[in-house]
């Protein structure tokens, strides 16, 4: 297990991602605007659903729609790319941010999904409401991220033997937890 100290975190240009990363490099000063991004691709069908959800999510917070095609093998420009790499573990990923594209490389569909969490953790706050807010600031650090989960479990305990919860409230809980990583 490694644990990240407070300096560590302030040299990485406060970005706050739960549970931070097991690597972490801002590769360049600055962010680049979503709005110059016009499309989400994959190489595995697995993934459509995720990439899916994460377009509308932004599309109805931000107004920045992306169309949500299959690659056709190769990072292009303007592009968020999510590829397949058997090297990863199992549930590890890279995410690269630069100043043409977005890539995201991961072994499974568990990667895919962890990566996508911390694409939206580097969004603003407002990437999770309900309405569109054109005022937040819509860009993307330029980092390079690698990571793979710690532990193999990592869950949450929520104790409804003495409280009572709905079902929506448990959903939005499930959602919290997958958020931060938890399975």
């Amino acid at each position: 297990v490694t644990f990240t100290s407070a300096s560590q975190v302030e040299n990485q240009n406060n970005i706050a991602v739960i549970p931070y990363p097991a690597q972490l490099d801002v590769t360049k000063e600055g962010k680049i605007a979503m709005n110059t991004f016009n499309a989400i691709t994959y190489t595995d069908d697995n993934v459509m659903e995720y990439v899916s959800e994460f377009a509308a999510q932004l599309a109805t917070t931000s107004g920045i729609s992306l169309a949500v095609t299959e690659s056709n093998g190769t990072a292009a420009d303007g592009q968020i790319w999510l590829n397949v790499n058997n090297a990863l573990p199992a549930e590890g990923y890279t995410l690269t941010v630069n100043d043409r594209n977005i890539s995201i490389e991961a072994a499974n569909k568990a990667g895919f999904f962890y990566a996508l969490q911390t694409l939206k953790q580097l969004l603003p706050r407002e990437f999770f409401g309900n309405t569109a807010s054109y005022d937040a600031e819509w860009s993307i650090p330029y980092v390079s991220i690698t990571d793979s989960p710690a532990l193999e479990h990592r869950g949450f305990m929520m104790d409804v033997a003495r409280h009572f919860f709905d079902k929506d409230e448990v959903k939005k809980v499930l959602d919290i937890m997958a958020l931060y990583k938890m399975n």
